[in-house]
């Protein structure tokens, strides 16, 4: 347990150094022994009573190891000083003195730590004054059991030393454990007793009544035992009186005054133990030194244990009762007649009601209206709870206050039972849900709100749907229409002026052929035009119809290659083709295939004046990849977003030198969507441009 005893320190005690406590120690258990001393029993050094044994033992348990070595000090000086001085009488010299005076020391020191070790192992480390199972093993463990070591050592050590006969060594025992034995007793407790801790603060009453106490005490002690009067328990109602009003200073000080009256005056001869023979005399007046003292710490014990429990409990409902009084929470108990019986504080503020206005009333009427705004009747389920309040452990229901305003609470209840096992009281715990319940309100409103919203711009949509449809409808007509009043007379056109060009009408000049060939041209281009704008038309409004049959896609490329070489020729732009081997027969649109091809070579041709023409077909995981290179102008960083766009032309304005729609990519953009695939363009300005499209088809026999 390291040199700490048990915790029963003062004030004082942290400025003290250790020196000075074991020198003090030392000082006072020798100082007291040669006292006792005085009044011996021959042979030997043996006194009938010895309170260094008290002093030892409430050393040790105070002060823990270091006291023992003031003990052993203590009681080396005081038996080798009485050897010496002739207190004792002996023939024998110091060279037998100083070792027996060493060997009583040591069985003083190891009573006093036996006492020590039981005393804290069996109280826990607590101060055993703390109760009355304290009390009992400090007297009978820590005095009479312990105060056994010490007479054993010490006898032993006389008895060797020639101080004492052998023959005399179990009427020395005894005296000896009887002395010290009533010192543990009486010193012991009445040490630990004023070093412990004590409030500061003392009723101004007390003061009288102390001295009251010990002047009768004082006077009972001088008539009984001094005078000699058989009447030793007129001391029983002191000792009684200093247990129940002083605690266990008042006790033991008591106490201590009684035992040492009743040993004063036993020695002299006139108290009531006087008998016969001392050795009577001894075991009546430690017999009752004994009992009188253990039971009155007994009881100073108990009853300090019943006061600590009281302000336990006195500290805990104050706790409780602030608890509740603070809480931010309605707290209410009623009856199962449904009368109020407690309101806390933040109730009655709640409510608006003072604690003698509400007690007794019916929740009904005064915290809970007959019926919810909704129309619930809650008066019905106020007779419900008080029915059966363990089937509402949790309800919400609306509230008022005393100004008539509606709030609304979730309750939280538990049932009280009485001493039968019966329902007797509920207790219930409330949160006001005023603002919870009014933003779930708004919430509904707000639901609702949006549902006419959202039915409305429903209905608004249905209806712009329909126009949608109607408006596609007459596109869908109109592009029909185009589709064959535009194209008819354009065919007509085109198709006279070639007749016309090929001299079948009669022989034309050089300027009626110019004529016409110009005639031929724009009705070519405005023909490209119109499909064009039927075509995107159509893409965007989901018309076109995507066919997927097997086809041999290089020979596909040759057909389109073959139709745009006489652009490159004329230009005289070398056109490469390069077709990995593994693309063969694939499962795409053939026809949207060669249009997306078509476009793109005629506008690589189109915008390339030097270089050359590159077209590749590859195959990748799940599809191919078909590039197309040229060696044109390129294009901007910033104009790359805009090729996709319809009728977004890169050269405008009055330097226009290409003349197209602006179409051409926009529809191969779309087309390669149709068909599942991607479109990229990579483009440095001034180097040329490449356009990769791949699409995701399957080789023919694949599955």
């Amino acid at each position: 347990m390291g040199h700490e005893g048990i915790p029963v320190q003062s004030p004082s005690a942290g400025i003290r150094s250790l020196p000075s406590v074991v020198v003090g120690i030392a000082v006072a258990y020798a100082v007291a022994a040669k006292v006792s001393f005085l009044a011996t029993i021959p042979p030997g050094n043996i006194s009938p009573i010895f309170p260094s044994t008290g002093i030892g033992l409430a050393a040790a348990l105070i002060w823990g190891r270091p006291a023992l070595l003031a003990v052993w000090l203590g009681s080396f000086s005081a038996n080798a000083i009485s050897f010496l001085d002739g207190t004792v009488t002996t023939d024998r010299g110091i060279e037998t003195a100083l070792p027996v005076s060493m060997l009583l020391g040591l069985g003083a020191t190891s009573s006093a730590a036996a006492g020590r070790f039981l005393v804290c192992r069996l109280c826990r480390g607590r101060d055993p004054l703390e109760s009355g199972m304290g009390v009992l093993v400090l007297g009978l463990v820590g005095a009479m059991a312990c105060c056994a070591i010490s007479p054993t050592i010490g006898v032993s050590s006389l008895a060797a030393g020639g101080y004492v006969p052998w023959d005399r060594f179990g009427y020395s025992w005894a005296t000896w454990w009887l002395g010290d034995t009533s010192g543990a007793i009486v010193v012991a407790p009445l040490i630990l007793a004023w070093h412990r801790s004590h409030p500061a603060r003392q009723d101004s009453w007390r003061i009288p009544e102390a001295i009251a106490l010990g002047g009768v005490t004082l006077a009972l002690s001088i008539f009984v035992f001094f005078a000699n009067h058989p009447f030793v328990y007129c001391l029983l109602p002191m000792l009684l009186w200093a247990a129940f009003r002083f605690g266990m200073r008042g006790a033991s000080t008591v106490a201590a005054v009684v035992a040492l009256f009743a040993t004063i005056c036993t020695c002299l001869g006139t108290s009531p133990f006087v008998r016969g023979t001392v050795a009577e005399s001894l075991l009546l007046l430690h017999s009752f030194m004994g009992v009188s003292t253990i039971c009155t710490l007994v009881l100073a014990g108990v009853l300090a244990e019943r006061r600590r429990a009281e302000a336990a409990l006195r500290e805990n409902e104050r706790k409780y009762q602030e608890l509740v009084e603070n809480a931010n929470s309605i707290i209410l108990h009623w009856s199962r007649d449904g009368r109020i019986i407690f309101l806390n504080e933040y109730g009655q503020r709640f409510f608006g009601y003072t604690e003698a206005e509400i007690r007794g009333r019916h929740v009904v009427g005064t915290i809970v209206p007959e019926s919810e705004t909704g129309g619930r009747d809650l008066q019905r389920l106020m007779e419900q709870i008080c029915a059966d309040p363990a089937a509402f452990e949790q309800n919400v229901n609306e509230n008022v206050r005393r100004n008539g305003e509606r709030v609304w609470i979730a309750w939280t209840n538990k049932v009280e039972m009485d001493s039968q096992g019966k329902v007797s009281e509920i207790l219930s715990i409330g949160t006001d849900i005023t603002a919870l319940k009014r933003a779930e309100e708004d919430l509904r409103a707000a639901h609702a709100t949006l549902e006419r919203r959202v039915a409305e711009r429903t209905a608004e949509l249905a209806e712009a749907r329909d126009r949608a449809e109607a408006a596609d409808r007459i596109k869908s007509a109109f592009l029909a229409t185009m589709s064959h009043e535009l194209r008819t007379p354009l065919n007509s056109i085109i198709g006279f002026t070639g007749l016309l060009l090929q001299g079948l009408a009669g022989p034309l000049n050089e300027e009626q052929t110019k004529q016409l060939r110009m005639v031929k041209d724009s009705g070519q281009h405005l023909l490209a035009l119109i499909n064009d704008v039927l075509d995107i038309s159509k893409i965007e409004a989901g018309q076109v119809e995507i066919r997927c049959e097997p086809f041999d896609l290089p020979a596909s490329i040759r057909k389109v290659v073959q139709a745009v070489t006489p652009l490159s020729d004329k230009k005289r732009l070398p056109l490469v083709v390069q077709v990995a081997p593994e693309v063969t027969l694939v499962d795409s649109d053939r026809r949207r295939v060669e249009q997306i091809l078509l476009n793109l070579l005629s506008n690589a041709i189109k915008f390339t004046e030097r270089g050359r023409i590159d077209l590749t077909a590859e195959r990748v995981p799940n599809g191919v990849r078909i590039s197309v290179t040229d060696t044109g102008m390129g294009i901007k960083p910033e104009d790359i977003d805009k090729l996709f766009h319809p009728f977004r032309q890169l050269d405008t304005g009055l330097t226009r030198q290409h003349v197209g729609t602006g179409l051409g990519l926009a529809i191969c953009k779309r087309l390669v969507d149709r068909l599942g695939g991607t479109m990229v363009v990579d483009s440095a300005w001034g180097k040329g441009s490449t356009f990769r499209f791949t699409i995701p088809v399957q080789p023919a026999g694949e599955t």
